[in-house]
């Protein structure tokens, strides 16, 4: 898995992802990624109660099928649930059918003011 970057700078940022699933065979449709967050602080992990972010644009390569790219965004209904800035996530990538990680990332949220 490779990301474009890992800093989420104002709430419309988004990080592109690449999956290579190269161990996955059979997938005959468009994997089902579950994503899963932990807020990371002094070394510590603590699950979220709210799962901020989701993949969108979700495609195959059209010369490689095991190759996928998507756009990791911020998902949140109003400003009660927006996370706080300068927080910094362990994200987590699973395929819901396979139940098998396929990668994690560090992401750090920088406000832009909003």
């Amino acid at each position: 898995m490779y990301t474009s970057k890992n800093d989420l700078i104002g709430y419309d940022d988004k990080i592109d992802v690449f999956f290579i699933l190269g161990n996955y065979k059979n997938l005959d449709k468009t994997p089902d990624f579950k994503i899963s967050a932990k807020i990371l602080e002094d070394s510590s992990e603590q699950n979220t109660t709210i799962n901020y972010f989701k993949l969108t644009n979700i495609s195959a390569n059209k010369f490689e099928e095991k190759l996928y790219s998507a756009n990791l965004i911020f998902n949140f209904d109003d400003n009660s649930t927006k996370p706080l800035k300068d927080t910094k996530y362990k994200i987590k990538f699973n395929i819901t059918d396979i139940e098998e990680e396929v990668g994690t990332i560090n992401v750090n949220y920088k406000s832009n003011n909003n």
